[in-house]
Order: C-alpha cells, then sequence, then structure tokens
C-alpha cells in the first residue's frame, strides 16, 4: 500500500498488506519492498495439508474456527478460554504453516 497518509497505517494492518509505504517513497525502500514481494511470492510452501498436521488438537480446532470467520473473542468465547490464549495459538499456527496471514491461510485453504 503506497499513501501519503499515515493515519491509514490501522486499516492497512487490518487489511494485511504486504507492505506499507509513506509518500514521498524512498526508491531504496520500495526496492526493498518490492525485492521481499517477489521472494514471497516465489518462495515454495508445503501444501496446507501437509502444514496443517503440525499443528496441536487446539491450533487445529482454532484454525477450524478461524477459517468459518469467527473473531478471536467468538473462538474464545467457544473454547472457554481467553482472548489472549487465542491469539497465542493464532500466532503459532501462522508460525507452523509458514503463513503470513490468515487471508493467505484461506486462499490456500481454498486452493488446495
Amino acid at each position: 500500500m503506497i499513501t501519503a497518509f499515515e493515519h491509514y497505517s490501522i486499516k492497512a494492518i487490518k487489511t494485511e498488506v504486504f507492505d506499507y509505504l509513506v509518500k514521498p517513497i524512498d526508491i531504496e525502500e520500495l526496492k526493498e519492498s518490492l525485492e521481499r514481494l517477489v521472494s514471497h511470492i516465489s518462495s515454495p510452501q508445503l501444501s496446507l495439508i501437509e502444514n496443517v498436521k503440525i499443528l496441536s488438537e487446539r491450533e487445529k480446532q482454532v484454525l477450524e474456527l478461524a477459517l468459518e470467520g469467527k473473531s478471536s473473542r467468538a473462538i474464545a468465547d467457544r473454547l472457554f478460554v481467553s482472548k489472549r490464549t487465542i491469539d497465542s495459538h493464532r500466532k503459532n499456527i501462522l508460525k507452523k504453516t509458514g503463513a503470513r496471514s490468515f487471508m493467505e491461510l484461506i486462499r490456500l485453504s481454498m486452493m488446495g
């Protein structure tokens, strides 16, 4: 995302943009961002099915509910744990699957 307005950063984070650059753009910063994007796109990733096998049972439950579109608060209420616990599980799921966001996991689940 490229913008002249820094106050859009929260919206960018919520929509899980790949990178956030503020105008005027530093050419070196733009090059670095593009290099990371190319690396991200071209890096081989295990299929979602292979990655899900390494999740704990609780992480699988959290992933399933998250892929249904449930918020961390709704998942926490359903599983009788704190929202902080769910946030921790979500972070571990991303780390173990190699996904950068839950949006990426949703795309992978739709493809595979």
